[in-house]
């Protein structure tokens, strides 16, 4: 992923006391995940940051009932691991399915070459 192309790089994250920190450009959105209220300067959608919160809360209680933990900071470090290898994986599918297209192409536009020299 281009970072200088996602909306989460120029995010800031505050806790509730910090509110007064936000750019003018930029909207607080209030969320809660695993029991603490964050606020999110952005300039991203306010649903899509409600779902992406919502799904990190979830995942947090999910990876905390099978563990065991109930340190917030080890277990947000898991979360992490485990969403840097679901990107992991999704960038190696990508990158498959990018040199499949490109040899395709290759394959087509040698045909094409072919069909009009004749």
């Amino acid at each position: 992923m281009d970072a200088s192309r996602s909306c989460w790089v120029r995010s800031i994250w505050y806790p509730p006391n910090r509110r007064e920190a936000a750019a003018a450009d930029k909207a607080p959105i209030r969320v809660t995940i695993y029991g603490q209220t964050f606020s999110v300067l952005t300039e991203a959608d306010p649903r899509e940051v409600d779902e992406l919160a919502r799904e990190i809360d979830e995942l947090m209680s999910s990876v905390a009932s099978r563990s065991g933990i109930a340190d917030t900071s080890r277990l947000a470090l898991l979360v992490c691991l485990h969403l840097a290898d679901q990107l992991k994986s999704e960038r190696r599918e990508k990158a498959g399915i990018k040199a499949e297209l490109e040899n395709r192409i290759r394959k087509v536009a040698t045909m094409l070459d072919q069909v009009s020299e004749s």
